[in-house]
């Protein structure tokens, strides 16, 4: 069901329903985005805090953030690497993001080697399911060549935009891949 996104307009309380529709969705990360600066949590914030709003990005904090303007990615998930990515070259060696999707923990594994920090941190899963997932130490446990090949793997063998590989789930196939390590050259690029 379509809503009317509005500063004053009550909490819907279907929320599922509500996240259906990607009108809604639009409006609400447009409205969020845009109210950032008036939040009293990131008011008191001691750090940065980046967000999208479709291309336009907004920041809470002393950064140029020209170098990640237009951010045309259209998956929320490439759009948090880009602006880890921004963090490390801005000379941020710790960083933590919040995800709830696989592959965010699956893209940031594959791209750490190639983010210049000590560590990366998720904080994965919602409710009591929360927990903090040390990517930089999965990362230096896989090692580089494997971290590489996580992305062909983990879109060859289904990820959002891509179903399962013939039926086999994504532990066959790892157990696969790591019975064969010869293959780790053609899943890198």
């Amino acid at each position: 069901m379509r809503i009317a996104v509005k500063d004053n307009a009550p909490v819907w309380k279907n929320w599922q329903q509500f996240l259906q529709v990607d009108e809604n969705k639009s409006e609400l990360f447009h409205l969020l985005a845009e109210d950032l600066p008036n939040c009293p949590t990131v008011q008191s914030f001691q750090g940065t805090i980046i967000a999208t709003d479709t291309e336009k990005v907004v920041s809470f904090g002393n950064i140029d953030n020209h170098s990640l303007t237009p951010c045309n990615h259209e998956e929320a998930d490439t759009r948090i690497l880009l602006h880890v990515k921004y963090a490390a070259e801005s000379g941020h060696r710790k960083i933590s993001i919040t995800a709830v999707d696989t592959d965010v923990v699956v893209l940031a594994v594959s791209f750490f080697h190639e983010l210049n920090i000590d560590e990366l941190w998720i904080e994965f899963g919602v409710g009591r399911k929360k927990r903090w997932l040390p990517v930089h130490e999965y990362a230096a446990s896989l090692g580089r060549i494997v971290c590489s090949g996580l992305r062909f793997w983990f879109a060859f063998t289904g990820c959002d935009t891509v179903s399962a590989f013939c039926g086999k789930g994504k532990k066959t196939c790892w157990n696969i891949w790591k019975s064969f390590p010869e293959v780790n050259e053609c899943f890198t690029w």
